[in-house]
């Protein structure tokens, strides 16, 4: 019997290893590197909206990403999935993470200019190896800025302004830029009943240099652009396609019908 329990404790391992080890991010390498990374330049795209059909949604998917979170015990991280947004209404960027992409990390302008700045300051670090490992204050070391967050809960949309910080951490020896979305109120909660609310659970959010610099090129001119110019063609597609199915649907004028007489 103590060997049957044994063979099935090592299978079970050896599966958790192998789904482990399937992951397509891995850990950041923590030593110098010959060349530093060049960071991509933040421009504020002015009237980029306008330059493009109407016809653009009011999110559109720039690429696919990932992030890593923390396991239970904040010992271990996995990899999950993720989406970067682009608001053309707002000139804001989001990640879209979690089960189903059903949170959103809102960068604004000011918030992606932030984030740039902590994240070359922390590559500096890494390549000049000035990274201090077991300091649990270092998590919140490049500042901290209020941002959006949003939560598409089955009431609704739910909307926090929490104050996020930036920083690193160590896990198994390897850094991670972080950041930090601290437990808040929904703003759209009356000040009353703020006793009688929960407020959202604390997000961590974990990135090799690899991660940062898919977002941070997704807040470039040029990506927001050729995203504008990808959702343009699309809708020009679609309606297109509605066109050729019914000939009435393009028409923005129809003759009105009237009664004769």
């Amino acid at each position: 019997m103590k060997k049957i329990v044994f063979y099935i404790t090592t299978l079970f391992f050896l599966m958790a290893t192998t789904l482990y080890a399937s992951e397509t991010e891995t850990a950041d390498v923590y030593e110098p590197v010959a060349t530093p990374i060049p960071l991509p330049q933040k421009k504020k795209p002015s009237v980029l909206s306008k330059l493009f059909s109407k016809n653009i949604p009011e999110s559109i998917k720039m690429t696919e990403s990932s992030v890593f979170r923390y396991n239970h015990f904040e010992t271990k991280v996995r990899q999950e999935d993720t989406d970067i947004m682009y608001y053309p209404q707002t000139n804001e960027i989001s990640i879209a993470f979690e089960t189903r992409k059903k949170r959103f990390l809102i960068f604004d302008t000011q918030m992606q200019k932030a984030l740039q700045q902590a994240f070359a300051t922390y590559e500096s670090e890494f390549e000049n190896k000035t990274l201090e490992d077991r300091k649990k204050r270092n998590a919140k070391k490049y500042g901290k800025l209020k941002t959006l967050y949003r939560i598409d809960a089955l009431i609704g949309l739910e909307e926090y302004e929490p104050e996020i910080t930036m920083g690193y951490v160590f896990v198994d020896k390897s850094p991670y830029f972080i950041i930090t979305i601290p437990e808040t109120y929904s703003r759209n909660v009356n000040p009353v009943e703020l006793e009688r609310t929960k407020k959202s659970a604390p997000i961590k959010l974990l990135f090799n240099r690899n991660q940062m610099h898919t977002l941070l090129q997704q807040c470039s001119e040029e990506a927001i652009a050729l995203a504008m110019q990808n959702a343009t063609a699309s809708a020009e597609s679609a309606s297109e396609a509605a066109a050729e199915t019914d000939p009435l649907a393009a028409d923005d004028e129809t003759t009105p019908v009237t009664d004769e007489k």
